[in-house]
């Protein structure tokens, strides 16, 4: 795969199983950083264009979203997967696949009963293949991010197949 390969919002959309509606709101929103990062032209009703980076990112987000957790959970994740106040999908997608990541494992302990406790006590370890799986404390859930990053590594080479086919 060619580090100059861009893909456009219905690629995107295609290759991660994100809906096109939602996509486009989180890239409006500026949620969780995801943005194309590619220009395709000057002005409006230029194309978006998404890099890998970005299209992994993407996708990172979309695997949490639907493994059920919440906007704010997902912000706290990525946060603390980038080790920064500002969590950016395609940074810690870069991370993760730099670690060689094979699940994201989050653990949340219930809300104590202390009067400043707004939101549930959270971690985020990602877990490399050498580790196994630990004896849980609270709710834990996790995300086979190395797998699911290994399928959509294998749709992108497709499309790029098809695309020097045109």
């Amino acid at each position: 795969m060619a580090a100059y390969a861009t893909f456009d919002s219905g690629e995107v959309s295609g290759l991660v199983g994100i809906g096109p509606l939602l996509l486009n709101k989180f890239v409006e929103r500026g949620s969780y950083g995801i943005r194309p990062s590619v220009r395709s032209g000057k002005g409006r009703g230029g194309r978006r264009l998404f890099s890998i980076d970005d299209l992994y990112g993407v996708a990172l987000v979309w695997w949490l979203f639907e493994s059920g957790l919440r906007s704010g959970v997902i912000e706290n994740i990525l946060k603390q997967i980038c080790a920064s106040a500002k969590g950016i999908a395609s940074e810690a997608a870069k991370r993760l696949i730099a670690r060689k990541t094979v699940f994201v494992r989050v653990r949340t302990e219930p809300r104590r009963m202390h009067p400043g406790l707004k939101v549930p006590r959270q971690s985020v370890r990602l877990v490399p293949p050498e580790k196994p799986s630990g004896k849980p404390l609270g709710i834990e859930l996790e995300i086979p991010v190395g797998p699911f990053y290994g399928s959509l590594l294998e749709k992108m080479f497709t499309v790029s197949e098809l695309r020097r086919g045109e």
